[in-house]
């Protein structure tokens, strides 16, 4: 049992790490505005780094849906590691592409074409949540199975001794229950 923990453990270790790491300073850091580098030609190599971060996250998150079933007796966290996996999924099937196609449909140091603008800060914002409930799933997934388990990996307690029987009565010997004894 504490090689599935271990598995477990670092198997959402990385997912957490790539969903807050990944998505929250490497990919800003990328496309944050630099004298050096245009914001499109920073956008641009943004993206694919974006994608395989999500991959990751995706990975991870099918990996903790399958371990965390033997890993913690809590259907709820069964529940919302499934749902940290149908959101990374969905994100990286629909959210992400279209954000990419829009972004590059956009020319960022002239601010034009305005409605695909708008439409790509709209498909960032729902990237944004998506990345968010990601990672409250995950984080409230290693919560429940860390704190709402039982504690399995709690050192067995020293065995109790026996309780010392007394000793068998002597026969023809009442014993004294704190009577007084009898005049002669």
């Amino acid at each position: 049992m504490r090689l599935l923990d271990a598995i477990a453990r670092c198997v959402l270790a990385i997912t957490l790490a790539a969903v807050i790491v990944g998505h929250g300073f490497i990919v800003p850091l990328l496309t944050a505005e630099s004298p050096l580098l245009d914001a499109n030609l920073s956008r641009a190599i943004a993206s694919p780094i974006e994608l395989r971060i999500c991959d990751i996250v995706v990975f991870g998150c099918l990996l903790t849906a399958c371990v965390v079933p033997r890993w913690t007796e809590r259907h709820v966290a069964t529940t919302l590691a499934l749902l940290a996996t149908v959101l990374a999924g969905l994100d990286r099937l629909f959210v992400l592409p279209r954000l990419h196609s829009a972004w590059s449909q956009v020319d960022l140091v002239a601010n034009r074409p305005l409605d695909r603008l708008a439409e790509a800060r709209l498909l960032s914002q729902q990237h944004v949540w998506v990345v968010a409930g990601i990672g409250v799933c995950l984080l409230t997934v290693s919560i429940l199975a860390e704190y709402a388990r039982p504690m399995r990996s709690a050192p067995a307690s020293a065995p109790t001794p026996p309780p010392v029987a007394s000793p068998a009565p002597t026969p023809g010997i009442t014993p004294d229950v704190g009577s007084v004894p009898a005049r002669a």
